[in-house]
């Protein structure tokens, strides 16, 4: 992970994993309205969804460090299908195959620049983190960190072997609507899990858990379960900011 982001401006090479095979670009449905995106085997499908949610996917980025697209890569929605050359691509793999996509299929060229911004700041709470390492061989075959989204604004946070980039790159993909900078100073990785109430609904009309019982709101579930803070500043971000892009060629 670098600066806020977790992934950089560069062209996959030959030797790097799976390449791209075929990826079909559709505009989406007048009708269709459902956000969706996930992969099986070869395949990764985003549907109802623009260039620059597919570019924050493939980059690791919050839509605030994207800078200089034009209008319609955040407005126009498209049905995307992308087949890789391999079986079953990693998380992280897809995100390259996926770079690469952007590449040659919307010629898109990008840059690194840093920018102050209104972002989120991961750091240590006073007490010190409560976070375990992993054995040596524990989860060498799946690792990372996952957020998931449960009913009643429930959030679970699931981490082997994941860092505290990794972590950060969720919370603001899933969560907070800024950039979420890692100012941890942890570089080792970790094995932890986190229950707790996001902070925004899901969908219209979601309400909290109104029992006793329900998991505290997600800053203060990291103070208590992983002995970190996320606190609001103005702080300078790694952005990409787009040189070229062009529209997708209808297929």
């Amino acid at each position: 992970m670098v600066v806020a982001f977790s992934a950089v401006a560069k062209k996959p090479v030959a030797d790097s994993g799976p390449r791209l095979e075929v990826a079909t670009i559709k505009p989406s449905a007048p009708e269709e309205t459902g956000r969706s995106v996930g992969w099986e085997g070869r395949k990764f499908m985003m549907h109802y969804s623009t260039m620059s949610q597919l570019m924050q996917f493939a980059y690791g980025l919050q839509a605030k460090q994207i800078v200089g697209a034009p209008a319609w890569f955040d407005t126009t929605t498209y049905d995307v299908d992308v087949l890789a050359d391999t079986a079953e691509p990693t998380r992280e793999q897809w995100k390259t195959v996926l770079q690469e996509m952007l590449s040659e299929r919307l010629q898109l060229k990008v840059h690194p620049e840093q920018k102050v911004m209104p972002a989120y700041v991961l750091s240590v709470d006073k007490d010190g983190p409560k976070l375990k390492p992993p054995m040596d061989e524990e989860g060498m075959d799946s690792s990372g960190v996952r957020i998931g989204r449960g009913p009643h604004e429930l959030v679970f946070v699931k981490s082997v072997r994941g860092s505290m980039g990794e972590l950060a790159s969720e919370l603001q993909r899933v969560e907070m609507d800024r950039p979420v900078v890692d100012k941890t100073g942890l570089t080792g990785r970790f094995n932890f899990e986190m229950r707790a109430t996001s902070t925004k609904p899901f969908f219209a009309g979601e309400t909290p858990d109104p029992s006793d019982d329900a998991p505290p709101i997600l800053f203060t579930a990291l103070r208590e379960q992983l002995g970190l803070r996320l606190d609001p500043a103005k702080t300078e971000v790694g952005c990409l900011a787009v040189d070229r892009v062009e529209k997708p060629s209808d297929n």
